[in-house]
């Protein structure tokens, strides 16, 4: 396996949950949709034979890449991804394939025909739904940028979106007791790990006993970035023990961590508490308790600390408290 991913050109990539992919330059993954290793070497040698024969061609006739046959390579490059942004990405391009045809060739299409495309969006959907499909196409089309499919990004030049401010407290004392009054024992585990960790949902779904050593958690976070968490308190009790291979929770999908959150939270009576949340309480709790941003994006796993500024906002009853410290303090003496 070694001496094959030191080949140039195409390689082998296995993915975590034991399925094979053939990994071509530019990051396009193709799954050989076998987990057996032998049977995934043999469709390897043979697909990278194939590829070197029709490599001059395959660069040839890229500008001449149409948008359905984008569209399906895109999607077999990435399901690797998580399911969420996997039928995402599905979404969007299936939007744009609608609109411009199958046909299309990758390089005629141009700005003008995003924005014309994203205010076609607009009719009754919501500005974050909108913000989110011009995030995946704007991937995609970087992907056809690398791939060589066009000249430019269309889609970069698009502007987002103003979204409109979502009040997100931190999930807790009434709240959170509500919430965890009306959940099971698995479920008030999943709600404390979440809390005390800030892990990603999709994290927490793949999560296993072997990945917790010496007192802390070593996650995978997206594009399979390590960080490290430590385990302390209550956290190391709702995550028990178990075998290396065990995971964590019995839940492999994040939906269904979200549909379940979503019942329990309208049932506590706080319908607008989303289980993202409590990430964002995390980073909320950690900055009001004084931990500086850059550690924090460490600890959640932000590529950027801007992204971390994002969460760490502080609620409005904070910042009242705050200020209501400086009640009677410059009224001392009269004049």
């Amino acid at each position: 396996m070694d001496r094959i991913r030191d080949m140039p050109g195409p390689r082998l990539w296995k993915r975590y949950n034991g399925v094979y992919y053939v990994v071509l330059p530019g990051d396009r993954r193709i799954t050989l949709k076998t987990r057996d290793k032998e049977d995934a070497k043999k469709l390897f040698h043979k697909f990278r034979r194939n590829w070197l024969a029709g490599k001059l061609a395959v660069i040839d006739g890229a500008k001449n890449v149409r948008l359905g046959a984008f569209r399906k390579e895109y999607l077999e490059s990435r399901e690797s991804r998580a399911d969420s942004t996997l039928r995402n990405d599905k979404t969007v391009l299936d939007h744009l394939v609608g609109v411009l045809g199958a046909d299309r060739t990758m390089r005629s299409i141009t700005v003008r025909e995003i924005e014309q495309f994203k205010t076609d969006l607009l009719k009754g959907v919501k500005p974050a739904t909108i913000n989110g499909y011009l995030r995946h196409l704007r991937t995609a089309f970087a992907t056809a940028l690398r791939w060589e499919y066009v000249l430019k990004n269309p889609a970069k030049g698009v502007p987002f979106e103003l979204e409109p401010e979502r009040e997100s407290p931190p999930v807790v004392d009434e709240v959170l007791a509500a919430i965890l009054s009306k959940a099971t024992e698995q479920e008030r585990r999943v709600i404390r790990i979440l809390l005390y960790t800030g892990l990603r949902p999709f994290e927490l779904c793949r999560l296993t006993y072997g990945h917790i050593v010496g007192g802390v958690i070593r996650v995978k976070g997206k594009r399979g970035k390590l960080r490290v968490i430590p385990l302390v308190g209550e956290c190391a009790t709702a995550i028990g023990a178990g075998k290396p291979a065990q995971y964590v929770i019995p839940w492999r999908h994040p939906d269904t961590l979200s549909h379940k959150f979503r019942v329990l939270a309208s049932a506590a009576g706080y319908p607008n508490v989303r289980l993202y949340d409590l990430r964002h309480t995390f980073g909320t709790v950690m900055a009001i308790a004084g931990v500086d941003p850059f550690h924090l994006s460490k600890l959640m796993g932000h590529t950027s600390i801007s992204t971390t500024q994002r969460y760490v906002t502080v609620t409005r009853r904070h910042l009242e408290l705050v200020v209501e410290k400086l009640d009677g303090m410059f009224s001392g003496g009269k004049s």
